[in-house]
């Protein structure tokens, strides 16, 4: 049977009906009202996208799916941005003085595991975030260079579209 062939799903209805090719995807909708996109990542292992709407949940799909075809491995969604920073600075090393490595974690340890963000996982994270910690910081009476400091510390493993999105420029890395 060829599947671009249109198939009687009712008498008196029709349809074109094909299958999707491998790696499209699919989304749905679940019994609590919530849409679910689903695709298989470059590992060959099914992953599953939540969105509170079907357009979210096509715009996540969407971006995974660059991700895929690019080759580059899904985030795991269970990341903690906390986790995240200790897991990138316990891998410097080579090429990053050993003071510069302590600099970073003491910034991490001190400022941001402390606060709510560290919990965020790392998929749900986005610049606003990040700005309303710069401000709870400065409000909290640290010194502007401190909180400066703190936040370079945050944006160094970050993309540069993290950094811009943030800072409105990308800012020098040291």
């Amino acid at each position: 049977m060829d599947p671009n062939v249109p198939v009687a799903t009712e008498p008196g209805r029709s349809r074109a009906h094909r299958r999707r090719d491998p790696g499209d995807g699919s989304i749905f909708q679940r019994s609590d009202g919530r849409w679910v996109a689903r695709l298989r990542d470059s590992a060959g292992r099914p992953r599953y996208l939540y969105a509170k709407d079907r357009a979210h949940a096509k715009q996540r799909l969407n971006e995974a799916q660059t991700v895929v075809h690019t080759g580059q491995p899904l985030p795991d969604q269970r990341l903690t941005f906390g986790r995240y920073l200790l897991d990138w600075v316990a891998g410097l090393g080579a090429g990053v003085k050993p003071r510069t490595v302590a600099y970073y974690e003491t910034y991490v340890r001190r400022h941001l595991l402390p606060s709510d963000l560290a919990q965020k996982p790392l998929a749900r994270l986005e610049p606003a975030d990040l700005r309303r910690l710069y401000a709870a910081k400065l409000n909290s009476g640290l010194s502007s260079t401190s909180v400066h400091h703190s936040m370079r510390s945050f944006m160094w493993p970050c993309s540069e579209p993290w950094t811009t999105a943030f800072w409105g420029a990308t800012l020098p890395r040291s």
